[in-house]
């Protein structure tokens, strides 16, 4: 074989296609013989020219994997001893490059199985030779055995790490040096012992000389293995020691900031500032390192780019999304470095700083919102004038940051329509497609968080856009469809004039099917859905079939986008038809089903060996023999398929919502599919899963409305009941439908002793009617058993107890499968939603998790979620502590404990958590909130910013309002201080949570808060003035007030505080402060307090207004209606010239609600 296998070789070597083709066919022929592997062996030691000594390795590296276990002892040892010599004396680099790889391939099987011992001390020996080139190649070695045979690396680590430092520093050979750096790279790869990455610490000034040293060679390819391996570092849990990372950090400003430098080198260095802003944000801090990085960096976004637009390797681009990744992570350290620099650059002449400075202002406001909020008047100063400035671009960048804007910084910058909205129209009318692109974004944007501010821009709007819509190209009627779409969302029932006309533009739109339009029809689609949700059921039930057909048959059109917007389209729908869009469920959940299931359309990127792809080599690679391991260096994923997947995973989750019990026969396959989402490697698809598994669960649940209130009173007898063998019963029923239990004292069940006629008058059935009533559904049966249960003990019929239960427990097993279903159903969910707080790594995914929990509880009460219990609380408490892995962001050692920076959101949603277990367990939470009192109450402390401080008093507030009692020992150790204090801040969001919280402390606090009242009345008081800006914060310190009355009015001075309290009514915003405000005055009239009465014609005033308020409550207003008819039957007609004084309005609206006698 060896002497025709050679001439194969040479002639595949031929410039000659035939030749090379045939030779190809006889290799491969060949190669599946074993003796193949000695013959290759011999060509490599023996061939004349390196190209056949080459081939042959290439060859035998393909090869030796497939044989090698069918050669005998002997051929193995040749085989090793062959490759030893050919990298030892083989004067060729690409063949002992080659030959390297050959090794590393062997050595994966040999050196675990104990066959190849003197491997390592072969290649620690070859390390240290005095040759240049024996050095160079062990290292090479050394890079590719990583991949194979890491592991067996781990006992030789420390002399590893020396060696490769050493040859870092080698002072005769760059070459050497080069593969030492590349070394390292493969080593930290392989490295996941956080001990063993912090002695790499040690690299970083050599690592740093080297590549430096490549760059000025113009060795760029090899200069940028530097920031591979400081990705690495980054990105480990191991700390970075202080001085490293302004090493890091000057040399990673030095490469970005080179204009010289190839563009994708200068993005890598821009990537690593943005990784130690992610990572190691505390590190940037502690050494005063954010300031010099932004500037260098925000000047980058005013360079001009010399490639396409969309090159997203350029400078300004990779420089927008460092700076936008630093204001996520360091808001109160970014913001004004980038206002000042944006306030200088707006002043510039060159246009290019122009467009930064609002590039810049743009790009923070997501992260920086806060701080933005407070400057937003000359934030919008720069911006709108930027709007006007006579170079293009500069008023593009304005409009994008007018829409950033409108995004995040809400609802502030709503409140700045009157400045906004016609500079934004004004730019709609530019000359320029690309301003006029950014000025619809911003449009939508803007309005979409409009309410009825909106309704006088809604003509003019229109105007433009339809005329746009009609006589743009199509680029800009994709942009200008969702700008109709937020106008629409904004103006609600105000847009139906508009709807017809946008409606008919749609449908044109909606059967488009060239590719190039098809972005358009997925616009159109999303357009349509909107103006539903806006115009309502009764205008456009009549008219959708033509839509939902268009929307069906663009389904086929292998589109991506047109399929994501389609889902949310049926999303749509299915809100405005509820229980009337079950009739398109067999035709959309199938679509749905469909996307959910679609691949991801991952493409695997492979490394070949630089030694395959020289000289042609390649052409023997596709032999399906070859079992060789190719590396992978990189994974694409289609995003449009996230994008899609997410969709569709929402809509079958709202799908399930709306149409209720028609949705079961597509239960158990999209509870499957929900379940694995929730798994699914991308957050946006989680999310939706999250959110999904809340409504199908509630699909699934079969507590309707009667049969909610039929367990309520099965709770409340449970609890009532005398009967212990009735108690025995009910205990036995309620673990099988514990999720129909709600927690809702406010329902009130008759009287044990009642003589109510509809239940006293019940006739009692026979044991046999009973059983027949089997067949009728639960809520029936379970109201049968309540009305028995009290016909029962108000009759004294004891005698037929054994009957009633013994139909009971028929009924209870009868519904068995049911409930156990239904039980399985919500472990899952649990499970998952458990499972999501403390192991997703993404904050809004896990912040999802914890609102669907703490809807569940509120809905469902304590029995629901009792078997998991202690896993919520547990779970609860590790988010407390931030220690959940969506928490771990941050891993440099030093970490402040007064650090602000963690997601809202996420905290918001895991606080409301607290109150939703008060609400639940009423006393009994008293014992888990005392461990989780000192967790929430860090978040309190007088560094942390007031959005902090506030969630923390919500929260008091809301535990102390169902937890009762037992928060009076919490008063004296921290909590009344704090409310005292926020009600002094200057937000008004704080002083109105402070308010709130300070009426529950002293409603529920017991005696423990009278010493605090004067202190309490003295800071609510300016709350009541003209100085308080804020008609929320006035409300809730009446609510306040009103409770501190109703509980203790012995310790209030009535005289001083009721001429006060009523001066604030009727309430203005907050109407959840309407019982304890409207119960308070109630009482005070109904007992006739002389204090209170001597103030009837400011009563009167007030009563008059609350009966005529639209936004009342009808509870609200039957108070007041008691109070006002005891005020007539304790004055008479000497209320007439006080009822005269009010408008007729007023008067018949007062009468109204009084009582009717």
């Amino acid at each position: 074989m060896a002497q025709s296998l050679e001439l194969l070789l040479i002639q595949f070597l031929m410039p000659d296609n035939d030749a090379r083709r045939q030779a190809e066919d006889q290799i491969k022929r060949l190669a599946k013989d074993p003796q193949v592997i000695p013959a290759l062996v011999h060509h490599l030691r023996t061939a004349k020219t390196p190209n056949v000594r080459q081939l042959s390795a290439v060859l035998l590296r393909k090869k030796v994997t497939g044989h090698w276990a069918k050669l005998s002892p002997q051929l193995r040892q040749l085989v090793k001893h062959s490759l030893i010599e050919s990298i030892t004396l083989e004067h060729s680099p690409p063949v002992r490059r080659a030959s390297a790889n050959v090794v590393s391939i062997i050595a994966k099987y040999a050196v675990p199985a104990g066959e190849w011992p003197d491997l390592l001390p072969f290649l620690f020996q070859c390390s240290q030779s005095q040759q240049e080139d024996h050095r160079e190649v062990a290292l090479i070695l050394f890079s590719s055995l990583t991949e194979t045979i890491g592991n067996s690396f781990q006992p030789h680590f420390a002399d590893l790490q020396s060696l490769l430092l050493k040859c870092l520093k080698d002072e005769t050979s760059n070459r050497v040096r080069v593969a030492a750096l590349k070394a390292v790279g493969s080593f930290l790869e392989c490295t996941h012992d956080g001990a063993e990455v912090v002695k790499f610490r040690e690299f970083i000034p050599s690592i740093l000389n080297v590549s430096r040293q490549c760059l000025a060679s113009g060795e760029e390819d090899v200069a940028v293995i530097a920031f591979e391996i400081f990705d690495e570092l980054i990105e480990s849990p191991a700390p970075l020691l202080g001085e490293s990372v302004k090493a890091i950090v000057q040399f990673s400003l030095e490469v970005c900031s080179s204009h010289n430098l190839e563009t994708s080198t200068r993005h890598q260095a821009i990537q690593i500032i943005s990784w130690l802003a992610k990572y190691k944000s505390n590190t940037l801090k502690k050494h005063k390192l954010v300031i010099p990085i932004l500037q260098v960096i925000c000047p980058l976004l005013a360079e001009a780019s010399e490639n396409d637009n969309d090159d997203d390797l350029a400078p300004d681009r990779a420089a927008a999304e460092v700076i936008d990744t630093m204001a996520l992570n360091l808001s109160k350290h970014v913001f004004l470095p980038v206002f000042e620099f944006s306030s200088l650059s707006s002043q510039s002449v060159n246009p290019k700083f122009r467009e930064a400075s609002v590039t810049a202002l743009g790009v923070i406001s997501e992260g920086c919102l806060e701080l933005m909020k407070n400057k937003l008047e000359p934030v919008l100063q720069i911006v709108l004038g930027a709007l006007r400035d006579p170079e293009q671009m500069v008023r593009g960048a304005a409009s994008f940051a007018l829409g950033q804007f409108a995004e995040y910084l809400q609802p502030e910058i709503v409140s700045h329509y009157e400045s906004v909205l016609p500079c934004i129209l004004n730019a709609l009318e530019d000359a320029s497609d690309e301003v006029k692109e950014k000025s619809y974004y911003a449009l939508a944007a803007f309005c979409e968080n409009m309410g009825e501010e909106i309704l006088p821009f809604v003509d003019p709007l229109m105007i433009k856009l339809l005329a746009a819509l009609q006589n743009s190209p199509r680029h800009l009627q994709e942009t200008c469809m969702s700008a109709i779409g937020s106008v629409a969302s904004a103006a609600e029932r105000s847009f139906i004039p508009y709807a017809e006309r946008v409606l008919e533009l749609m449908k044109i739109f909606m059967v488009l099917t060239k590719d190039e339009d098809l972005r358009s029809r997925a616009r159109a689609t999303e357009l349509v859905g909107i103006i539903a949700m806006s115009v309502g059921r009764m205008r456009m039930e009549p008219i959708l079939p033509p839509f939902i057909e268009a929307s069906i048959s663009g389904f086929g059109l292998e589109f991506s986008e047109l399929r994501e917007y389609t889902h949310g389209f049926f999303s749509n729908i299915s809100e405005i038809l509820d229980d009337g869009f079950a009739q398109y469920l067999p035709h959309v959940v199938p679509l749905a089903v469909s996307s959910c299931n679609l691949d991801d359309g991952s493409a695997v990127d492979i490394d070949e060996s630089e030694d395959e792809n020289v000289n042609g080599f390649d052409g023997v690679s596709s032999d399906d023999e070859a079992h060789d391991e190719p590396r992978v260096r990189n994974i694409s994923i289609r995003t449009g398929v996230l994008d899609e997947k997410a969709a569709a995973t929402q809509a079958l989750g709202l799908f399930a919502l709306h149409t209720k019990s028609s949705f079961a026969p597509y239960l158990e396959e999209s509870l499957k599919i929900l379940v694995r989402h929730s798994t699914y490697f991308h957050e946006d698809v989680r999310l939706q899963a999250i959110t999904s598994l809340k409504r199908e669960y509630r699909c699934n649940n079969k507590n309707s409305g009667e049969f909610r209130q039929c367990t309520t009173y099965l709770t409340k007898y449970l609890t009532m009941s005398p009967l212990p063998t009735l108690k025995r019963m009910l205990l036995g029923f309620i673990p099988q439908h514990a999720d129909s239990f709600p927690n809702t004292p406010s329902v009130m069940l008759p009287p044990w002793k009642s003589t109510n006629l509809a239940w006293h008058s019940y006739t009692y059935p026979s044991y046999d009617r009973v059983c027949k009533l089997l067949t009728s559904s639960i809520p029936k049966k379970i109201l049968l058993i309540v009305k028995l249960l009290s016909h029962q003990y108000q009759d004294g019929m004891d005698g037929q107890e054994i009957d009633i239960l013994t139909a009971a427990q028929a009924i209870f097993q009868s519904q068995h499968e049911g409930p156990t279903k239904a039980r399985e159903v919500l472990d899952t969910v649990m499970n998952i939603y458990i499972k999501t707080m403390t192991e997703d790594d993404d904050k809004e995914v896990v912040a999802q998790a914890c609102m669907s929990i703490s809807d569940f509880i509120k809905d469902n009460g304590y029995m629901a979620i009792e078997p998991y219990i202690v896993r919520l609380v547990e779970a609860t408490m590790i988010l407390l502590r931030e220690e959940s892995a969506c928490q771990q962001t941050e891993s440099d050692g030093e970490i402040d404990d007064d650090d602000t920076e963690h997601d809202e959101v996420l905290m918001d949603a895991v606080s409301d958590l607290l109150p939703a277990f008060a609400k639940s367990m009423g006393s009994q939470f008293a014992p888990i909130f005392e461990n989780m009192f000192g967790p929430l109450m860090k978040f309190a402390k007088a560094s942390r910013p007031p959005l902090d401080r506030t969630m923390v008093v919500a929260c008091l507030a809301e535990v102390a309002q169902h937890m009762g009692a037992p928060i009076a020992g919490y008063i004296d150790v921290a909590v009344m201080p704090l409310v005292l204090k926020e009600l002094l801040s200057s937000v008004a969001t704080n002083r109105r949570n402070a308010a709130f919280c300070v009426g529950e402390l002293c409603k529920n606090g017991g005696d423990s808060v009278l010493k605090y009242y004067g202190d309490v009345l003295h800071s609510l008081y300016p709350l009541f003035g003209d100085s308080e800006p804020d008609d929320a914060v006035r409300d809730n310190a009446a609510g306040a007030v009103a409770r501190m009355i109703m509980v203790h009015p012995e310790s209030i001075p009535l005289n001083q505080v009721i001429p006060v309290f009523l001066k604030v009514l009727p309430l203005k915003e907050d109407r959840e402060e309407s019982a304890a405000v409207y119960s308070c005055v109630c009482n005070l009239v109904l007992s006739s307090n002389p204090l209170i009465l001597s103030l009837v014609p400011e009563l009167v005033n007030i009563f008059a207004q609350v009966a005529v308020s639209p936004d009342e409550t009808s509870e609200a207003k039957s108070t007041i209606g008691r109070a006002f008819s005891h005020l007539i039957s304790l004055y008479g007609h000497q209320m007439q010239p006080i009822l005269s004084s009010l408008s007729p309005t007023h008067a018949n609206a007062l009468a109204a609600i009084a009582p009717k006698s």
